[in-house]
C-alpha cells in the first residue's frame, strides 16, 4: 500500500497562507534575527488532509466511520525540514472556504510521528493505497490519523491516535476499527450519560 490525499478545495492553499501571513504580521520579529543571526528559514505549506469530525452519538452508533462528518482541511506549516503549525480550514455549514485556526506545541510533532507510523505501515502492507485523513473526536479530546480505504471499506481502515492522548488509547499505536471504538465505547457511553444533549 502507499498512501494519498484527497484533493484539496481550489484556493484552499492561497486562503490559509495569506491567513498565515497577515498573522506572522502580528508577532514580534524571531529572536535569531534580532541578534543578527540571520533570516529564519522560510516557511511552507504542505499538502494538506482532510479532517473529519465524529460526535459521541455517532461514536456510539453502528458505524462511527460512516457518520464522521467532513469539516476541513489541515495544512503543515513547515520551517525547513520542521513542522512547526498545523493551519486548518473550513466550509463552515456549506459556506465558503475560510481559514480557521493555527495551533503549535506537543500535537503538531505528535502528528507528525503518527504520520511516520502510517507511512511505514503503508510501506509493508500490500493493497491499494490508503487515503490521508484526520478524525477528531472534541468530546473526549481525541485526534487520529485515519487512514481511509479508497473504496470504502470501512473494515480496510486504519487508526493512529495522535500524541498526546489519555489512556485508554495509545498514541502511534495501530487500531482497526473495530479495536478502536471498542477501546473508546465506555468513555464515550460514561460522556453520553451525563451530557447535554445539545452538545452531542
Amino acid at each position: 500500500m502507499g498512501l494519498k490525499f484527497a484533493t484539496p478545495p481550489a484556493g484552499g492553499m492561497e486562503i490559509v497562507a495569506s491567513a498565515l501571513a497577515q498573522l506572522a504580521r502580528l508577532r514580534p520579529a524571531p529572536e535569531v534575527a534580532a541578534a543578527g543571526a540571520g533570516s529564519p528559514p522560510e516557511r511552507r505549506l504542505v499538502s494538506p488532509q482532510e479532517v473529519y469530525f465524529l460526535g459521541l452519538d455517532a461514536l456510539a452508533g453502528a458505524k462511527p466511520l460512516a457518520a464522521a462528518t467532513h469539516v476541513g482541511w489541515r495544512y503543515l506549516v513547515v520551517e525547513g525540514d520542521r513542522a512547526v503549525e498545523a493551519a486548518e480550514s473550513t466550509t463552515g455549514d456549506g459556506g465558503p472556504l475560510r481559514f480557521s485556526l493555527v495551533s503549535r506545541g506537543p500535537q503538531v510533532q505528535g502528528f507528525v510521528d503518527a504520520i511516520h507510523v502510517a507511512e511505514a505501515l503503508a510501506d509493508a502492507e500490500p493493497g491499494p493505497e490508503w487515503v490521508l485523513r484526520c478524525l477528531r473526536i472534541p468530546a473526549l479530546y481525541v485526534d487520529a490519523v485515519w487512514l481511509a480505504d479508497p473504496h470504502g471499506r470501512r473494515t480496510q481502515d486504519r487508526l493512529i491516535p495522535i500524541a498526546p492522548v489519555f489512556p485508554p488509547l495509545v498514541a502511534n499505536h495501530v487500531y482497526t476499527p473495530a479495536e478502536f471504538f471498542r477501546t473508546l465505547l465506555p468513555s464515550a457511553k460514561k460522556r453520553l450519560a451525563h451530557a447535554d444533549p445539545l452538545t452531542n
